[in-house]
């Protein structure tokens, strides 16, 4: 099943931020927030 939010662009960067606010989503589950300190 695929997230209707989740649009992925011919941009690579864009593609590449969709995959990892999704596995950032996972992540947090397990108490990991590496995006929001690089953002």
């Amino acid at each position: 099943m695929i997230d209707k939010n989740i649009q992925f662009t011919t941009n690579p960067m864009d593609t590449v931020f969709g995959v990892l606010k999704v596995t950032e989503q996972l992540l947090r589950l397990f108490g990991f927030h590496f995006i929001n300190f690089y953002l």
